[in-house]
């Protein structure tokens, strides 16, 4: 018996290190996700600014190449879908959600996956990715990421087999979120939210007009490119602005369902403990009560000698 306590209590201890692994672990993705929560407000109004400047030098050519009306685009057949996925494990059934929502309504053509882990997962389901790159480990290395992947997505497009963009990320829920974005985004309506995000569809080429806003001022703007060329830049890093946007939004999501999942594995390694702390107990209960039957065994007989 004294052997099986002695083994229990050193699983007791081995787990106790583990529970508070999975704390670290919790603790550290909230603070990733509250870090990346804070950036949006910035990285969201970066975006704004860049879609406002489209709005003012669109009007400069005859008629938006770079741009087609909402409806003309949804029928496109040749389109890239932006998949951000995760960068690393114990996040439950969240790259599973995002895949399965890659596949609806069909699936693209060419296949763009931000997070190794998520990538890796998808090749296993059987969905070819045409390319993947890595997410970052903290929010300043997102522009790395974002850069690679956009030079791939034009890449694609001057080529010639693209005539559009979307994305699919996951977006965490907060307080005070609004569940419906403005725009041409399109939030899953699936059931409870896994892990607190929900999934988010949402165009990123041609980019919108109707999404620009209202017109720009009666003067048209100083310029120094031909319009052309002109709108096809600030299109470009309206690309870049959204791209870097939903990577922050995927980093949140991604530690928020990490949070998630480490709070129940702490809720089953407590109760795993309590169960085990019980049986500890039960056993130095029984070590104690044999020793004491031990001890008037031996007395009795020491008694018995003696008479």
């Amino acid at each position: 018996m004294t052997g099986r306590l002695a083994a229990l209590e050193a699983r007791i201890a081995s787990i106790d290190e583990l529970h508070e692994m999975v704390t670290a672990m919790r603790g550290m993705s909230a603070s990733r996700r509250e870090q990346a929560r804070a950036a949006l407000t910035g990285v969201s109004a970066y975006a704004d600014t860049i879609l406002a400047a489209f709005g003012e030098v669109l009007p400069l050519l005859p008629t938006a190449g770079v741009a087609v009306p909402a409806d003309a685009r949804a029928s496109s057949a040749r389109r890239a879908l932006v998949l951000f996925l995760s960068e690393q494990g114990f996040v439950g059934t969240f790259n599973e959600r995002l895949i399965e929502a890659a596949r609806v309504p069909a699936p693209p053509t060419a296949l763009f996956v931000l997070g190794s882990r998520g990538a890796r997962l998808a090749a296993q389901h059987g969905i070819e990715v045409s390319w993947s790159g890595a997410l970052p480990g903290h929010l300043p290395q997102a522009s790395r990421p974002v850069q690679r992947l956009s030079e791939a997505l034009f890449r694609r497009l001057a080529e010639g087999d693209l005539d559009g963009i979307e994305m699919l990320y996951a977006r965490s829920l907060r307080p005070g979120l609004d569940p419906e974005r403005v725009g041409t985004a399109e939030v899953a309506r699936d059931g409870a939210p896994a892990g607190g995000v929900e999934v988010v569809r949402e165009r990123l080429f041609p980019v919108d007009p109707a999404r620009a806003g209202t017109p720009g001022p009666a003067l048209p703007p100083l310029v120094n490119l031909p319009a052309e060329r002109l709108v096809e830049q600030v299109a470009e890093a309206y690309v870049g602005a959204e791209l870097t946007r939903a990577l922050v939004e995927a980093f949140a999501a991604e530690n928020a369902a990490r949070v998630t999942a480490m709070q129940q594995a702490s809720r089953n390694i407590d109760e795993r403990l309590d169960a085990l702390r019980q049986t500890a107990r039960s056993l130095r209960q029984a070590e104690i009560t044999t020793e004491l039957l031990d001890v008037v065994m031996g007395s009795e007989a020491a008694n018995g000698t003696a008479d």
